[in-house]
């Protein structure tokens, strides 16, 4: 009984020397988030990867794991990676990242469809613009 009191009391000890010595975030308390992502822009059915990091008072990078969210777009959002899974959908998604209170947030570009350089019909200027009289051959698979 003695020896599973000392093994108890150890166990103690190194716990509460290490949050004392500030081992646990530096003892310091994290005020800002650094978020990183594998991609800035995807297209449709592409997923990236999403990470963050926490920054302490003095400076120190910390591993953080946060809760993610979607806050303007569209998508498939997982722990750690957002998927382009809304095929009609075009633009900026915002992602948010909330860590004890802190936030941040990431920006992520989704291409259409098709994409720009796949479109092989011409875009006039405005809406009275004669169409030309001749197109570029462009061959697209599908």
């Amino acid at each position: 009984m003695s020896g599973r009191l000392l093994r108890v009391s150890l166990a103690v000890m190194v716990v509460l020397s290490l949050f004392l010595s500030g081992c646990l975030f530096g003892g310091r308390k994290i005020t800002s988030l650094e978020l990183e992502t594998s991609a800035s822009s995807i297209s449709f059915g592409d997923t990236v990867e999403l990470s963050a990091h926490g920054v302490t008072e003095n400076g120190k990078v910390v591993s953080v794991v946060p809760e993610w969210e979607i806050v303007a777009g569209a998508g498939t959002l997982g722990d750690s990676e957002f998927q382009a899974s809304d095929w009609d959908y075009e633009g900026d998604v915002v992602l948010k990242a909330t860590y004890n209170g802190v936030s941040a947030e990431v920006t992520v570009t989704i291409d259409g469809l098709l994409g720009e350089m796949l479109d092989p019909f011409p875009k006039p200027s405005s809406p009275w613009d004669m169409l030309p009289y001749v197109t570029g051959s462009t061959v697209v698979t599908i």
